[in-house]
């Protein structure tokens, strides 16, 4: 019989539905601390921009949209020596973090302990909840 450090047990949030959080997104997690803050929340800003845009808009002008977001993502996390593909997947952990987070109505409170249990630091931790508390339609 294996002891029970042997087997993950999964974390449950409520941010996403009382599920566990995906690993993908973790990993995510961790490659956002590399931003500063400033960066992070310009990030942030335009990325809330961008959805608040592809809900108003139809669904043609979706590609504009994101071509603009990913150049001004890259522009913004070039000292941080983020690649394409690291800058994709910024925009994929943070749309998938508000996207939720707005599904499933987490309170800032909710969304703190989320990121607290992530090891998020504070700064991180507060720029994503002044970010998930901008009133847009998503």
């Amino acid at each position: 019989i294996l002891p029970s450090c042997y087997f993950r047990r999964a974390m449950k949030f409520k941010i996403f539905g009382d599920l566990d959080c995906p690993d993908w997104l973790l990993a995510e997690v961790f490659a956002m601390s590399k931003l500063s803050v400033v960066k992070l929340r310009l990030v942030c800003s335009a990325l809330v921009k961008s959805l608040a845009a592809s809900a108003a808009s139809n669904d043609s002008s979706s590609l504009d949209n994101n071509a603009v977001l990913l150049a001004t993502v890259a522009k913004h996390t070039s000292d941080a020596k983020f690649n394409e593909r690291d800058n994709q997947a910024l925009i994929s952990a943070l749309t998938q973090l508000f996207t939720s987070a707005n599904k499933y109505s987490a309170s800032p409170e909710t969304l703190e302990r989320s990121c607290n249990s992530w090891a998020c630091r504070r700064s991180m931790r507060d720029r994503l909840l002044e970010c998930t508390q901008t009133p847009v339609l998503l």
